[in-house]
């Protein structure tokens, strides 16, 4: 069985235990203090609780926290966990000979984990490490919010590289994330998505209602732009009254104020939007169970066309129809198409999502059902990943 190695004391502002239920009895866990900067970030900006609020760029930043920004981007690299790495590789050098582990896997961000998997393999160079990269590095568009310096950004490069050239092989969520990396060897490279977990998804007593409910679930941050689909929903409603009376929306989780400063002037959407907060992963499900159709807006920028967000898998295991605000040739959209688990819409473009609106609304009216592809879903389950995992570190052997 495997051997988890965490924080003992990590600094998060969101925290759902219900995920412990998750692992397994039979699976070692280790943890190890960790000593992190954010208290000294809470005293410099009289801010409390910032730590994964998922926002960088706010409006009127003070002089200090304009400081405690620069900080982070220019002294913490490859970000403010990196003060764990020392203690923890002479923990596990000792740990991992004792129990005789051959294997480790590192997954980040943050990437400070990776920097631990690279100190272990130059001490054990008979280890056989696997660097999991769900998202990418140095070229990371959270990252670059920050503003670094561009001796910040080399060194963001330099750390990035040895890992790449030191790693036994490096996993990516998908073939189009290879290009937010430097030059990987393609024999080290393998493919393993994010996923579901199936029993996270079994049928709920919850009861939809006999409104046209669209359900946003998760992050929605300064790199995810829904204005178009707002507008879309503002021209739709002004055009097509059984919508205008069916249609609600739910925003569940952190919404950039910005959002909510556009959905208080259109009067439409400031009625029928709904702000509902964060909820934890069981409580999610039922929200799940409300939706007739999930907006997916994943992070508009270069990095958004390779990566695949989490949310995709769970929004397909749910079988309810997607409608992701995508940019061409993302990733998102050839795996919509593969799964005819729903339709992808330029972001941007108002009258494309106008005409997706109207066609999911229709269907929901007349009870027409999604027509899946659940073998090509399947595949994200979270077992089959599992075995794909499995069978790349047994590879190694």
């Amino acid at each position: 069985m495997p051997h988890i190695f965490t924080p003992k004391n990590p600094a998060y502002q969101l925290k759902d235990e219900s995920l412990l239920a998750d692992i397994s009895n039979e699976v070692t866990i280790i943890k190890q203090p960790i000593w992190e900067p954010y208290n000294l970030y809470e005293k410099l900006t009289g801010k409390k609780g910032v730590k994964n609020f998922g926002f960088v760029n706010t409006k009127n930043k003070s002089y200090k926290q304009k400081l405690a920004t620069w900080v982070r981007a220019n002294v913490f690299v490859p970000d403010p966990r990196v003060f764990w790495v020392r203690p923890s590789v002479g923990f596990l050098k000792k740990y991992l000979t004792e129990n005789n582990i051959k294997h480790i896997v590192t997954t980040g961000p943050p990437h400070s984990m990776h920097l631990i998997g690279l100190k272990l393999k130059q001490h054990l160079p008979n280890l056989n490490w696997v660097a999991d990269m769900r998202d990418p590095w140095a070229s990371f568009d959270v990252l670059h919010q920050f503003n670094p310096s561009t001796k910040a950004k080399q060194k963001q490069l330099r750390l990035e590289r040895k890992v790449l050239d030191n790693a036994d092989k490096i996993v990516l969520v998908s073939e189009g994330q290879i290009r937010d990396f430097q030059i990987i060897d393609p024999k080290k490279i393998a493919i393993i998505t994010n996923g579901f977990d199936e029993a996270d998804f079994k049928p709920l007593t919850t009861k939809k209602s006999n409104d046209f409910t669209i359900s946003h679930i998760g992050l929605l941050n300064e790199l995810r732009d829904p204005k178009a689909f707002f507008i879309a929903v503002q021209s739709l409603a002004s055009e097509y009254q059984q919508f205008s009376e069916r249609c609600k929306i739910r925003l569940v989780g952190n919404v950039n104020p910005a959002v909510k400063e556009l959905i208080n002037q259109l009067p439409y959407l400031k009625k029928i939007t709904k702000f509902v907060g964060y909820k934890s992963h069981k409580e999610v499900a039922e929200e799940y169970e409300l939706a007739n159709l999930l907006l997916l807006i994943p992070n508009q920028t270069e990095n958004g066309i390779g990566q695949i967000p989490g949310k995709i898998f769970e929004y397909m295991a749910c079988k309810t129809p997607i409608l992701a605000l995508s940019q061409p040739g993302s990733k998102i959209n050839s795996i919509l198409n593969e799964t005819n688990a729903g339709q992808f819409c330029n972001y941007k473009d108002v009258n494309q999502i106008k005409k997706t609106l109207t066609y999911y609304f229709n269907a929901f009216k007349t009870g027409k059902p999604l027509a899946t592809n659940l073998p090509a879903i399947q595949q994200y389950n979270r077992k089959t990943l599992t075995k794909k995992l499995s069978t790349l570190l047994d590879s190694l052997t």
